[in-house]
């Protein structure tokens, strides 16, 4: 084998194994816009009981990621879902942290599944369990926190209705 084919065998074979581990999920998977637009896209359709006032949008501020297997991630956050109407006012809302369960799929992710604190005296145990210890104080310190998240709602709802 002549030095120029054991080049190109070589460059060959590295190309395979990048096209491998990409499609296998070997490398750590980042946050990405495509993960976020996922979850508020569900957020929207699936966790806010409406009353037929507006239209229902959702925002996201993502705290941390964990993989849970090859194709499975859970994405912590701070999540507003908020019904607005035409005039841009907020019909109904609820604002929590949230785990949510996503599944890469061949092209993007799907949202399979999500979980909320319970209220009152279960809340910090909850989100004991829910949330990574890593990212529990920055949720427990949220509420107190200036925040967009409502802006960033009826920024939607304003392009919406446009």
């Amino acid at each position: 084998m002549h030095l120029r084919e054991f080049r190109r065998l070589a460059v060959l074979l590295s190309t395979l194994l990048v096209v491998f581990f990409a499609l296998t999920g070997c490398q750590e998977v980042p946050f990405s816009e495509q993960m976020k637009d996922s979850i508020e896209s569900y957020a929207s359709s699936q966790m806010l009981p409406t009353r037929g006032l507006g239209a229902t949008f959702a925002e996201l501020d993502f705290f941390g990621l964990t993989k849970a297997s090859r194709s499975v991630y859970y994405v912590y956050g701070w999540c507003m879902v908020a019904e607005v109407d035409r005039e841009l006012k907020v019909v109904s809302a609820e604002s929590l942290p949230m785990k949510f369960t996503i599944r890469r799929q061949f092209f993007g992710y799907k949202v399979v599944d999500h979980e909320t604190p319970r209220s009152g005296a279960q809340y910090a145990v909850d989100i004991k369990t829910i949330i990574p210890a890593e990212h529990q104080q920055r949720l427990f310190d949220y509420p107190k926190q200036q925040t967009d998240l409502e802006q960033r709602v009826l920024d939607k709802a304003r392009a919406h209705y446009r």
